[in-house]
């Protein structure tokens, strides 16, 4: 069963939704129980890529199955330009995430990272975020408990949606 969070109401468009506090952590506990790595996207406006640095990883991208933007190197959203850094996960990161991160759309000012993607030890996407299309996915396979995450409000699950609602990048659930 795969599912969806938007940043905001379907249907009207008035409300604002957002992933903080414990349900944050949650879910990124959640990512590092069920992942082996995940990549980030990093603008030169983030300040504390420092303490990533011992953590990264050289990949092939091409290794992994993930989400838009799908070119390897320098990306540019809204005129900054951003780079593709991955890592494996481990304890040390999930608590310099805790640390620096608070919210699953920070990366929407470009101060923090953006399009955080978590993936398996086999390549396969686990979660992916798109902040600046205010909506995040996870695709959790039978045995991964995530209810402790989709168990709170606005997580869809994508089969519950009208069509064409979203546009998962990945459409089948597996």
């Amino acid at each position: 069963m795969n599912y969806v969070f938007f940043d905001t109401d379907l249907m009207t468009e008035d409300e604002d939704y957002t992933i903080e506090g414990p349900d944050f952590e949650e879910l990124l506990r959640v990512c590092f129980a069920y992942s082996d790595y995940f990549s980030i996207w990093f603008s030169p406006h983030v300040q504390w890529t420092e303490k990533l640095k011992p953590y990264e990883i050289t990949v092939d991208p091409s290794c992994f199955e993930y989400a838009p933007p799908r070119r390897l190197g320098r990306l540019c959203v809204g005129g900054i330009a951003m780079d593709l850094h991955f890592y494996r996960t481990c304890p040390e990161l999930y608590q310099i995430l805790i640390e620096n991160t608070h919210d699953v759309w920070d990366g929407w000012n470009y101060e923090q990272p953006a399009f955080k993607h978590f993936y398996r030890s086999d390549g396969t996407c686990f979660f992916m975020s798109h902040e600046h299309e205010g909506k995040c996915f996870l695709y959790p396979r039978e045995g991964e408990d995530v209810f402790s995450v989709v168990g709170k409000e606005h997580w869809h699950r994508e089969t519950d949606l009208w069509p064409n609602a979203v546009r998962s990048p990945r459409p089948d659930e597996y």
